[in-house]
């Protein structure tokens, strides 16, 4: 999120609006991701991790770096070893939940398996099946009110 001219092992990212594309900027205008291959970028039976230029990484988006944010890195020789392991190995292991981009952007630069897109997506869901919950609940307490006893 600070400039747009990565370092060797930073992950970069696009906002594609609904969501966040990541990967590991390996240098010479590359960068490692996991996605489906061009044309098919988001059939999770396609992905797999693949090493594309900048520019077909972007599609037209625009690039930014993550920030560490108090986390400390991995060395850059070593991020990007982890990144160049994994190329085309991964096809048909795609989970959105459990094994994206931002999943494999982690692991390589933090040695975390970490997506903090689908932990704040996780939360609102608890946020939103309280709220349901406490809803159903006061409809109920209320209709219950609402009856009358006949006894």
């Amino acid at each position: 999120m600070n400039n747009t001219n990565p370092s060797l092992g930073d992950i970069v990212f696009t906002d594609r609006g609904l969501y966040k594309h990541y990967g590991i900027y390996v240098g010479h205008d590359s960068v490692i991701h996991f996605a489906g291959p061009k044309g098919h970028e988001i059939e999770a039976s396609q992905a797999d991790i693949i090493e594309t230029s900048v520019e077909d990484f972007l599609r037209g988006d625009l690039l930014e770096i993550q920030d560490d944010e108090g986390r400390e890195p991995l060395p850059k020789r070593e991020i990007i070893r982890r990144a160049r392991s994994k190329l085309y190995s991964c096809k048909g292991n795609y989970s959105l939940l459990f094994n994206n981009c931002e999943h494999f952007a982690n692991w390589c630069r933090y040695d975390e398996h970490t997506s903090s897109q689908v932990e704040a997506g996780i939360n609102m869901a608890k946020i939103l099946l309280v709220t349901i919950g406490t809803g159903v609940l006061f409809g109920l307490k209320m209709a219950k009110k609402d009856v009358k006893s006949c006894k």
